[in-house]
């Protein structure tokens, strides 16, 4: 005997007996009844996200899942994915570029939070009246929550739809490209791009898979295309395109100007701070760093530049924000996401400080992200309902809420492997009348449980679509993180991760294409990544002219890790880089003088004046650009005197 597929909504079956539950119909009725907090204890994880399933499932409202971690947002999003296969579920991700770093940051993350910020935008223009608007959850690692952003119409009003037949300016078009954020480029090759040839724009939004090719026939747009980057062949037709912003910094002409006169105010005041303070190179590196960065704003370049938010977005503010008020908030472990917002507020104050010190950033610029309770509140100030879940019943610090909620639940047993406990315990399960859920992964699994089961005497269920479940068994092939059972729903679910002991995660779709070969170094640019098949990832550095054996040859350079890896006719050359610190009497001062290679903040001296030392042997330990640097003695000697202390800024 051979298990059938799963029947597509019996999912949608298993949430429909959330109704059965007295304490799930008065939490649908508290959060009808208007915005409130609800908070949920007693209840796991995956037990967590089966009760929201519901709740949105019968509610119908958009949903903001806030987590702790980004492995904690994976699971919830696999869980959900699980529970909801039409909904859609997107992950907004933190960046990894601290809010006051000038750094250049990869396009993977911001395109991730950017599709999140297109799907919010849609589903809101989706609410007007007599339209439907599709399911949305947005899962979000608190850090992701934190970080400010403009307006909601200051990024909505660079998303637009192109539709075959509409006419359009194809110069107007290009301008418009340009002022949200993409690079104008001879051929399109990644998110971000687009170009113009004749007729032809390609563009690639940053939110999409593929790149998109607009034929125009004087001002009409005749055709929609999906291509491949790497032939650049047509490969689709598209009835209509949705262009959204490559950017969530995108500030006007009237922001730069306000936000370029603050800058220069604040440049000068923190400048004359750090003079008065002795910290006369700082002030100089200070001044120089910013007034590089000032003329790129008064030229309207702002890539890479959104360390200077605050000052163009005085009105910045959350996700909370973008998403309609009938979006219904979940904090999961309220208690541990204060912890981890403190923490991480902890963290920004030890690494600013420093910054500010040596001249690296402006006092302004540490206003980029909001604190745990600001979020709290603004989801309270928009009248939306928050849901709260707790392990345990306990005091939530600086919130507030309006009802309890206990649900009778407990976990599931493990078995791990043990078939015949495994059985028993099915059977017991199935004898009391229970609705038994066995989730084990993929098709084939689903079909070799099912015929061991029956090989046991055990029934499967095979529901007819579309009625209710009843008691019996049912072996779907779907995963959650952990399973459970629910009495008042007479309910047990199984997972892999009881019955097998170990977890098995629904594989996530990626949209990675296969790479193509460079035939040579003029494909390239400074700065792109490229997969060596003999060093892996690295990134191209350019190509420099070395003389080797009196011969002068081209040289390709990239760094790989802690090494530089220099190509010559074919050949790789590998060098070690080099901590700056250990050479550090070397390049200043001679042998003699141990000299800081970068300005930074002294965090350890491990000898003492009048203490003999090795060449080698570590001496003092400054903190410079994130990282510490061991400055080590360059011969051996006596330590004469030292002029410095723990604590202090060196130049």
């Amino acid at each position: 005997m051979t298990y059938p597929t799963v029947e597509p909504r019996l999912f949608e079956r298993l949430l429909a007996l959330w109704p059965h539950a007295p304490e799930y119909r008065g939490l649908v009725g508290s959060l009808r009844g208007g915005p409130s907090a609800q908070l949920a204890y007693g209840l796991g994880s995956s037990q967590r996200t089966f009760l929201v399933a519901g709740l949105l499932a019968e509610l119908g409202w958009p949903c903001l899942y806030v987590v702790p971690t980004a492995q904690h947002a994976e699971r919830v999003s696999a869980d959900l994915e699980t529970l909801m296969p039409a909904a859609a579920i997107k992950t907004f991700p933190n960046l990894e570029v601290l809010p006051y770093d000038v750094l250049a940051q990869g396009p993977d993350l911001p395109a991730a939070r950017l599709s999140v910020v297109e799907a919010i935008l849609h589903r809101v223009a989706e609410t007007a009246p007599g339209a439907k608007a599709g399911p949305l959850v947005v899962v979000a690692p608190l850090a992701s929550l934190t970080r400010k952003l403009p307006p909601a119409d200051d990024l909505a009003r660079h998303a637009w739809t192109l539709v075959p037949g509409q006419a359009y300016d194809l110069s107007a078009l290009a301008a418009r490209l340009t002022a949200a954020g993409y690079e104008r480029v001879p051929t399109v090759e990644a998110p971000g791009m687009f170009s113009v040839r004749g007729g032809v724009l390609d563009l690639y939004p940053l939110a999409a898979v593929e790149p998109v090719r607009a034929e125009f026939f004087g001002d009409a747009l005749e055709s929609l295309r999906v291509f491949d980057p790497t032939t650049q062949r047509s490969t689709g037709t598209l009835a209509s395109v949705t262009v959204g912003p490559a950017s969530e910094f995108l500030p006007d002409g009237k922001r730069l100007e306000r936000a370029v006169r603050s800058i220069k105010t604040d440049v000068t005041r923190q400048g004359r701070r750090l003079e008065q303070a002795g910290l006369a190179a700082a002030a100089r590196r200070l001044r120089e760093r910013v007034n590089a960065h000032v003329e790129r704003l008064e030229a309207g370049d702002v890539r890479s530049l959104d360390a200077y938010l605050p000052y163009c977005y005085p009105d910045a503010v959350s996700l909370l924000s973008y998403l309609p008020a009938e979006t219904l908030v979940v904090w999961d472990e309220p208690a541990r996401l204060r912890e981890d917002a403190d923490a991480g507020r902890t963290m920004h104050r030890e690494r600013y400080g420093p910054l500010l010190e040596s001249g690296g950033a402006l006092p302004r610029q540490a206003e980029s992200t909001w604190q745990y309770d600001d979020l709290i509140a603004q989801a309270k100030q928009l009248g939306m309902r928050q849901l709260l879940f707790s392990l345990i019943l306990r005091r939530l610090p600086g919130t507030s809420p309006d009802a309890l909620v206990s649900l009778t639940t407990r976990p599931a047993g493990a078995f791990h492997g043990q078939w015949g406990l495994l059985t028993s315990e099915i059977r017991r399960l199935a004898d009391a009348g229970r609705i038994v859920a066995l989730l084990v992964g993929n098709e084939g699994r689903a079909s070799r449980i099912g015929d061991a089961l029956g090989a046991e005497g055990l029934e499967i269920a095979r529901p007819s679509p579309g009625q209710p479940l009843g008691p019996g068994i049912h072996v779907l092939p779907r995963t959650l993180e952990e399973g459970f059972i629910i009495p008042g729903l007479n309910l047990a679910v199984l997972t892999e991760n009881e019955i097998s002991g170990r977890a098995v995660r629904r594989p996530r779709p990626r949209p990675f294409k296969a790479g193509r070969k460079v035939s040579s170094y003029l494909d390239l640019k400074p700065g792109d990544y490229v997969v060596h098949i003999g060093h892996g990832i690295v990134r191209y550095e350019g190509v420099t002219s070395l003389e080797v054996d009196g011969v002068r040859r081209h040289a390709t350079v990239v760094p790989d890790g802690n090494r530089i890896v220099v190509f010559v006719d074919e050949t790789a050359h590998v060098f070690g880089a080099c901590d700056p610190g250990e050479t550090a009497g070397e390049a200043g001062g001679g042998e003699d003088t141990l000299v800081a290679p970068l300005p930074g903040l002294v965090k350890s001296i491990h000898v003492a004046a009048g203490q003999s030392v090795s060449r080698g042997a570590p001496m003092i330990v400054v903190e410079a650009m994130k990282m510490e640097h061991t400055l080590a003695a360059a011969r051996d000697g006596v330590v004469a005197e030292i002029t410095i202390a723990e604590g202090d800024l060196v130049e």
